[in-house]
């Protein structure tokens, strides 16, 4: 293979790992998921993985991937516990007071500027 289908290939792994990063909804995450899963199969069934840059790239996905499905059960628990339909990740540090409503019993945190959910990094008393 040519050393530029190995360079497509990292590029469009990269490329999918950026699509995971950005989705911010449960059903996008979801359907990025799915998608990038099935387009990394594509490249590994091509052999298109025998390069340090595709593999490279194959190993950032994977490590993002780790980072959707955390986000993902995250997002499915904010959907059983708030019953919205589709509910969004929040990435606001919540280091003030007032900017969002703890959940201690479930360990979520409801952002009230963006409407998103986070998980609580500790506990509050």
């Amino acid at each position: 293979m040519s050393v530029t289908a190995f360079r497509l290939a990292a590029a469009h792994i990269q490329s999918l790992t950026d699509q995971i990063q950005e989705a911010s909804s449960l059903n996008s995450l979801q359907e990025s998921l799915q998608h990038a899963h099935s387009q990394v199969d594509s490249l590994i069934t091509y052999g298109l993985m025998d390069h340090d840059d595709v593999r490279e790239a194959h190993h950032r996905f994977h490590q993002a991937a780790k980072q959707a499905q955390d986000r993902l059960q995250l997002l499915q628990q904010a959907k059983t516990f708030s019953e919205e339909a589709n509910p969004t990740s929040c990435k606001c540090t919540h280091q003030r007071r007032y900017t969002g409503i703890f959940y201690n019993s479930v360990e979520l945190i409801h952002c009230l500027g963006c409407k998103g959910w986070q998980s609580i990094r500790r506990v509050i008393l």
